[in-house]
């Protein structure tokens, strides 16, 4: 089971490592086009202001991470490593954050998705998934049982 973050981290590297997706030697910033990255930055603010709800906190929270993610793509776009790893470490704080607003067992749940994603075979589209694949092993079943533990109080 993964239990702290670097095992986490070890965990998607040997993922990207096995279905062929990037895996950087040294820190640095994403290939792509800091044009692109910065339109998008752009859209994602106006989704986030057409759709900013104080009142709602599932919107308010999607909204938080957007934010967070328009910051990473700025980085790049600016070719600034040092916004880059701010934005990242704030993107996960927000997905951690969502996990303790809404009690939902992250820990245990990634380590379920992380052995799910591990049966799932390498392609040639570069998305970072994986394919699925004879062999593959869904999570939900595994996810419902670790949520009807939970609820009976036995984990």
């Amino acid at each position: 089971m993964v239990t702290n973050m670097d095992a986490a981290v070890c965990t998607v590297r040997e993922f990207h490592f096995r279905i062929g997706e990037r895996v950087a030697e040294r820190p640095g910033l994403l290939p792509g086009s800091g044009d692109h990255a910065r339109e998008l930055a752009d859209e994602l603010r106006q989704l986030i202001a057409a759709y900013s709800e104080p009142s709602d906190t599932l919107l308010c929270r999607a909204t938080l991470a957007l934010e967070e993610l328009a910051e990473w793509l700025d980085a790049h776009a600016r070719g600034s490593r040092l916004e880059a790893v701010d934005a990242l470490a704030d993107r996960l704080f927000v997905l951690l954050g969502d996990a303790v607003a809404s009690g939902l067992p992250i820990s245990e749940a990634f380590a379920v998705v992380a052995e799910s994603n591990m049966t799932k075979a390498s392609h040639d589209m570069r998305d970072g998934k994986g394919m699925k694949r004879a062999g593959y092993k869904s999570p939900k079943k595994q996810l419902q049982k670790l949520l009807g533990d939970l609820e009976n109080g036995e984990c």
